[in-house]
């Protein structure tokens, strides 16, 4: 019984997605896969890809980041199951197999040669379907010199089509391939190159067909080798470029060392040499560890380099006499691993001659740092701080130039004006932004611990302490920033310790008998008046004056009027960010907002605009999702804000204020009953009033 496709096929096909990369496939086909076939996501078989196709694209330049589409062949044969073999014509290496429309596996070239040779088919057929499936050029002629066999691939090659080729004689057609030889001296002519026309180089096998001890044809299977003739005339240029890098290296007049990703030695220049006092034997060819151990050198930048990923320099001694500043600098290749490690060598007292230039340098940048600071104070928006009020204004040019210099700064207003805010951007613009921030609320610690968490204590100091001790705040922020918030609830038996601290800048832990040297640049901030506290002896009057250096007064929010709508439009993309909504502001909640006085400044306003937000059940915030208070504060206003002329008589005057007080409550209740009661009245009093002023609900 004759086999079907479906009894010869691999049933596991190798496949890939059509966003894969290229990278995929060559991991594939290093597996030792014969074909892949592409297939999209609906499982249906778009391309196929060869080692044959992969070749070509890669010599073409292709980058193997990009997706398999860029190299897949779109032409290609399917075959269904139930088909015969004989059904796999066309000239490709894999044919899908479908069944019922599914891909269920492949058909490879080698699968069809082992099937031909079980079925007998070795002679001509076979020969001519060879040559057509191979990827080598073939060219066959017979005893007279006309073509027989020419494949696609001889086509692709040569430019000569296959209508032109057949049946001709080769000398008039492909002169250059000298086939009638090989009959004539019936020989056999192994890897020779011809050189065609058109800048094309081929590398071909030429060997005589006999039957029956007489020459029937000849037949010669070649291969384009114009890349590799590329890729080796590139590699004579790169031994040039080589010659020429290891001259600059050489003219180098620091040490040169270089090892390979691992650590082992490749070369060293003759200054290395030179100045280090080795020899090139005692670095190269062996692995830097080994040069360590031996006592060569003192320690490696380059097993650091390895374990750090990234530029190291270390100060070193080479055999026990010199000391040299070395630099290792990390070579990576495109997959991020590291390549070659570069080290450079140079005796530090050369070093010194170039001390006087960095030093100028230093102060030059210096100078441009500080005219960049000067810059950064006209940049009126940080994080939360939002304005446009000319009071807003002068209080961050201030924060701006005090954070230029260490001195202590007191920042004084109502408590939510934002305090901590212009804290952060003092901070953020000052010398010190690199290092820690400390923030210390002392009005939300026990007095009892204050004294622990500001100053730190020792093993054992009290009941409760750790083992091990702790550090205080004032240590945490050495070198930084320390933040004490409402400096004012601070007990005067503590005020005493933290003056000291600030004018010496020496603590003492709980519990320890040394001082510790601290380095501290201190914001203090309260929303007490100080100088009553001072009157009152709850305040020192010196630690006042050593936190006064620097005033900074934040004005409350009913006093900058202009900073509350940019204010509400940054809090509300805040809220909005936070809990996934989208939620804006009527026009008339958004005037009730900047009608009220907010005692609780800025930190009431955010509060608010969080509320609204979370409890808000439509997309548009309205003046009934407000809170009571802001409502009863705009009612209170009406009173106040009305003008009226001298002249007018007091009835009329009355009739006018009630009109207008009744107008107002009206907008913010659904129905007359709600409104009655909560302006203290009879439903049918205010329905009176109503039609008397002609209002609508």
């Amino acid at each position: 019984m004759k086999a079907s496709i479906k009894n010869i096929m691999k049933r596991h096909p190798v496949t890939v997605r059509d966003n894969d990369k290229i990278t995929e496939v060559i991991s594939l086909l290093n597996e030792g896969k014969e074909g892949i076939v592409v297939i999209d996501d609906y499982e249906k078989p778009v391309g196929i890809i060869t080692n044959s196709i992969l070749s070509q694209s890669l010599a073409k330049g292709i980058p193997v980041n990009e997706y398999v589409t860029a190299i897949m062949e779109r032409k290609f044969q399917v075959v269904y199951s139930k088909e015969f073999p004989e059904k796999c014509t066309g000239e490709q290496e894999v044919w899908p197999v479908l069944e019922e429309n599914k891909l269920i596996g492949t058909v490879t070239l080698k699968t069809l040669l082992n099937y031909w040779k079980k079925t007998g088919k070795e002679s001509k057929d076979y020969l001519s379907a060879l040559a057509q499936y191979s990827t080598n050029g073939v060219i066959i002629i017979d005893e007279f010199g006309y073509i027989k066999v020419y494949n696609k691939m001889a086509e692709k090659i040569l430019g000569v089509s296959k209508d032109r080729a057949l049946g001709w004689v080769i000398t008039d057609i492909l002169p250059h391939f000298s086939l009638m030889n090989n009959i004539k001296n019936r020989e056999t002519q192994i890897g020779e190159k011809l050189f065609l026309e058109d800048d094309t180089t081929v590398v071909c096998n030429r060997f005589p067909i006999k039957h029956r001890d007489r020459i029937v044809g000849a037949i010669c299977i070649f291969c384009d080798i114009s890349q590799q003739e590329k890729l080796s005339n590139d590699l004579e240029l790169s031994k040039k470029y080589n010659k020429e890098m290891d001259n600059i290296i050489e003219a180098f007049s620091d040490g040169i060392y270089i090892s390979d990703g691992e650590g082992f030695g490749l070369r060293v220049n003759k200054s290395l040499q030179r100045i280090a006092g080795v020899t090139a034997e005692d670095l190269i060819g062996k692995y830097i560890s080994t040069a360590v151990k031996q006592g060569v050198i003192s320690s490696s930048v380059t097993i650091k380099v390895l374990k750090m990923r990234e530029t190291v320099t270390i100060t070193q001694r080479i055999k026990g006499e010199k000391e040299f500043l070395v630099t290792g600098t990390p070579v990576f290749d495109e997959k991020g691993k590291i390549k070659r490690v570069v080290t450079t060598i140079r005796d530090v007292t050369e070093l010194n001659n170039l001390q006087k230039k960095l030093t100028e340098s230093n102060e030059l940048t210096w100078k441009y740092y500080n005219e960049l600071m000067l810059l950064r104070k006209n940049r009126f928006a940080k994080g939360d701080l939002v304005f446009k009020s000319q009071k807003m204004k002068r209080i961050v040019e201030l924060a701006n130039k005090a954070a230029l210099f260490d001195s202590t700064c007191l920042l004084l207003g109502e408590s939510g004006v934002g305090k901590d805010v212009i804290a952060s951007l003092i901070y953020s613009n000052s010398l010190r932004q690199n290092e820690s921030f400390i923030k210390l609320n002392c009005g939300a610690i026990p007095p009892s611990l204050l004294e622990a968490e500001l100053f730190g204590y020792e093993r054992g100091a009290f009941t409760g302490a750790r083992k091990e001790g702790k550090p205080g705040m004032f240590e945490l922020a050495n070198k930084g920033t320390l933040f004490l918030d409402e400096i004012g609830e601070l007990p005067l038996n503590l005020q005493v310790k933290l003056l000291h601290a600030i004018q010496d800048m020496l603590i003492s832990r709980i519990g320890g008998t040394k001082p510790i040297q601290v380095d501290v640049r201190i914001i203090a901030a309260t929303n007490r008046n100080l100088e009553c506290m001072i009157q009152k002896g709850q305040f020192r009057k010196d630690l006042y004056y050593r936190l006064n250096i620097i005033p900074i007064e934040i004005p409350p929010l009913r006093e900058r009027p202009e900073d509350i709508l940019p204010l509400i439009e940054l809090f509300l993309r805040q809220m909005n960010k936070k809990y996934n909504k989208n939620k804006q502001l009527k026009p008339e909640a958004i005037e009730y907002l900047l009608n009220y006085e907010w005692p609780g400044n800025v930190r009431e306003l955010k509060n608010i605009v969080e509320r609204l937000v979370v409890i808000s059940s439509g997309e548009l915030i309205e003046i009934k999702d407000l809170p009571e208070s802001l409502k009863i504060n705009k009612l209170n206003k009406v009173g106040k804000d009305y003008r009226f002329n001298c002249k007018s008589k007091l009835k009329e005057v009355i009739e006018d204020v009630e009109k207008e007080f009744l107008k107002e409550t009206l907008k913010n209740y659904k129905s007359l009953r709600e409104a009655a009661k909560v302006l203290g009245v009879d439903h049918s009093t205010l329905s009176r009033k109503i039609k008397k002023y002609r209002l609508f609900l």
